[in-house]
């Protein structure tokens, strides 16, 4: 079990989880931490998670893959100081700003035609 917090809004998470993890907070969706073999061996493959829940996975060609989401995009980066993670991070934190943004806008449609 691996363990991390969110220093922005304070979370907390926990999660069984293989030799690399990418960790995003699900309240400020901000890159929380990784655990990888970065220096001693791959770092990819990578699973991602949002809080508790796995939701993509970073293969070895550096493809970022989400079921969920529906995500299938090559990302741009380097081995050197986990460029790739930072690369997802930053990609994640978009879509799911994105998405909170989208189910908002239909929340407050859908209230507004009540």
């Amino acid at each position: 079990m691996v363990s991390f917090h969110c220093k922005t809004c304070n979370s907390k998470y926990s999660v069984n989880a293989g030799a690399n993890i990418l960790m995003i907070c699900p309240y400020c969706k901000n890159d929380i931490g990784s655990i990888s073999d970065y220096g001693f061996g791959p770092i990819v493959p990578c699973e991602v998670y949002v809080g508790m829940e796995k939701v993509a996975d970073l293969d070895d060609k550096y493809v970022l893959r989400s079921e969920k989401y529906g995500i299938n995009q090559q990302m741009i980066g380097e081995y050197k100081d986990l460029g790739y993670y930072k690369c997802v991070a930053e990609y994640m934190h978009e879509w799911l700003e994105h998405t909170e943004t989208e189910a908002q806008h239909y929340i407050y449609a859908d209230k507004k035609n009540m």
